[in-house]
């Protein structure tokens, strides 16, 4: 998983927040149990795929007690 994270603070009562997050989930192949006194147990196979997720918020500072 890799992340790249940004805020930026506009004015005094406004700042931008922003987010990429990546996952390489098609390096996870396989499902395996490691047991004791067995050889390793292929349980299934998987196909995942990578994802991505992008975000974009914004703070409002109302008054020194009260956060939007």
């Amino acid at each position: 998983t890799a992340e790249l994270a940004a805020f930026h603070q506009l004015t005094d009562k406004l700042a931008l927040h922003g987010s990429l997050n990546w996952t390489n989930w098609s390096k996870f192949v396989q499902l395996e149990a490691d047991l004791n006194n067995l050889q390793n147990m292929h349980i299934k196979d998987e196909h995942w795929e990578d994802s991505r997720r992008y975000a974009i918020g914004m703070t409002y500072q109302v008054t020194p007690k009260w956060q939007l």
